[in-house]
């Protein structure tokens, strides 16, 4: 009698257990519904500022690149643009959507603009701009104000210069 017993307590027993695994797997889905969407937000949020910033180290890259060759004895202005351009390129940016100055500061300070040096101390300065567009952010990044270089809303101005002097 008491095996008779044991069996019937243990079915009710499972009977309450599955009817309390219900209402929890019901809570799971609503919690898993209300954090998913922020979890998504912040995975894309990570992978967006990591490619903002790889175009940055790039755009940064490609201005030290322009300043190294600007330095270089009878180095062009031309030269000097090719040399940005194709860092650039080669590096899977679009070259043509790039704001490429030149500076020239002579040892007394003075400063010509859109042309490089080639006299010795003097120094070089090339600034270059990319527009990066952000895809998921982009309501929260025009939402911030964008950019003043850049044209579309949810775009970054990633703008970088780099000096050298000429020896």
């Amino acid at each position: 009698m008491s095996d008779m017993r044991r069996s019937t307590m243990r079915g009710a027993g499972n009977r309450a257990r599955s009817g309390s695994l219900r209402g929890r797997a019901g809570q799971a889905m609503a919690e898993m519904a209300i954090v998913l969407p922020i979890l998504v937000l912040l995975v894309m949020g990570i992978i967006e500022f990591g490619l903002a910033f790889r175009t940055h180290q790039i755009v940064t890259n490609s201005a030290r690149e322009g300043a190294r060759v600007a330095v270089v004895p009878s180095s062009t202005t031309d030269d000097t643009r090719t040399a940005v351009e194709s860092r650039l390129n080669n590096s899977g940016l679009n070259a043509a959507e790039a704001e490429i100055i030149f500076r020239c500061t002579d040892p007394n300070g003075n400063t010509t603009e859109g042309a490089i040096c080639d006299s010795s101390g003097h120094e070089t300065e090339v600034e270059v701009g990319y527009c990066h567009r952000f895809f998921v952010l982009a309501p929260l990044i025009a939402a911030a104000g964008g950019s003043d270089h850049c044209d579309e809303l949810g775009e970054v101005d990633l703008r970088t210069n780099s000096t050298m002097r000429a020896e």
